[in-house]
């Protein structure tokens, strides 16, 4: 299992491990620096069992080049695959941000090309990209930004990599649409690399210091999706200290042809009774990236 990124220098860095079988589990912890070169530390787990690693802590009497990088577990066991769960944290409580992330399972990747989503809160938002050749292999990738409404298109970038090297970047400005106009503004990041699947994981972070704002982009394998229907939770309707909550729901259309989107929203009222709504269908062009909350709630 691989996780894109760690560091130790402007966050609190953690580790979580959590064992669900009932007997110990070795592991191994293997942290790349952002040149690629590697670091091993042995660890046992007990069963039944979740812990938190400080990085900070473990990584303080280490080279400088260790304070930030890629970083995988191996372990072995006869049971289930899904025995073990893990994920980095970073925080900085000063700056108002935390970011997290679910190690990725390379043995699931089937394909060489990456999507995400991004959505940001106002022009002064910046999103950071950290991509990872988990390989021993040199590869190339190609970054492509497409963003609703802007009138020059999609914008590209092509970067290569070293063995085990992890790149830190931040997409410019010009790759995203003028925000002054409007702060319901969204897009697409797409990775397609060079390399075998899963030789490349990638990961995004949004955020903003200015109103304590972070947020991460996951980047999901196209060819291991499965099924035409897509379920979240965590949506805010309500208000907060007075304020209004509006919720985020970004959607692209990746088909050749035209795509029909409907939504649904389960609620429970606050007297517990369940209710379903159900909007109007939304229609998304080819390539086309829309805020579909901004669009049924105005």
């Amino acid at each position: 299992m691989v996780g894109t990124y760690y560091q130790t220098v402007n966050f609190e860095a953690s580790l979580i491990l959590n064992n669900k079988g009932p007997d110990p589990l070795p592991v191994t912890l293997s942290f790349f620096s952002m040149q690629g070169n590697r670091l091993d530390f042995p660890w046992e787990l007990e069963g039944n069992s979740a812990e938190e690693i400080s990085l900070n802590e473990l990584l303080a009497d280490e080279l400088p080049e260790f304070q930030e990088g890629s970083v995988r577990i191996n372990y072995r066991y006869s049971g289930c695959q899904l025995v073990l769960s893990a994920g980095p944290t970073l925080t900085n409580t000063a700056l108002g941000l935390a970011f997290d992330e679910i190690f990725t399972r390379l043995d699931k990747q089937k394909g060489n090309r990456l999507e995400s989503l991004w959505w940001v809160p106002t022009r002064k938002s910046r999103i950071d990209l950290v991509l990872s050749n988990t390989s021993d292999q040199p590869i190339s990738a190609t970054i492509q930004a497409l963003s609703s409404g802007f009138p020059g298109g999609q914008k590209e970038t092509s970067i290569d990599f070293q063995p085990r090297e992890t790149k830190r970047l931040k997409v410019p400005q010009r790759f995203l649409i003028d925000l002054r106009k409007s702060q319901w503004k969204a897009g697409s990041l797409a990775i397609e690399h060079t390399g075998e699947p899963g030789d490349l994981v990638a990961r995004g972070y949004v955020w903003d210091r200015n109103i304590g704002f972070s947020n991460v982009l996951e980047f999901s394998d196209l060819l291991a999706a499965e099924g035409t229907e897509l379920h979240g939770t965590g949506l805010r309707f309500a208000t907060a200290d007075g304020q209004r909550l509006f919720p985020v729901v970004v959607a692209r259309n990746l088909a050749e042809t035209e795509s029909i989107l409907t939504v649904r929203v389960p609620y429970t009222t606050t007297s517990g009774e369940a209710h379903v709504r159900t909007f109007e269908k939304v229609v998304l062009e080819f390539g086309e990236v829309r805020n579909l909350a901004e669009w049924v709630y105005g």
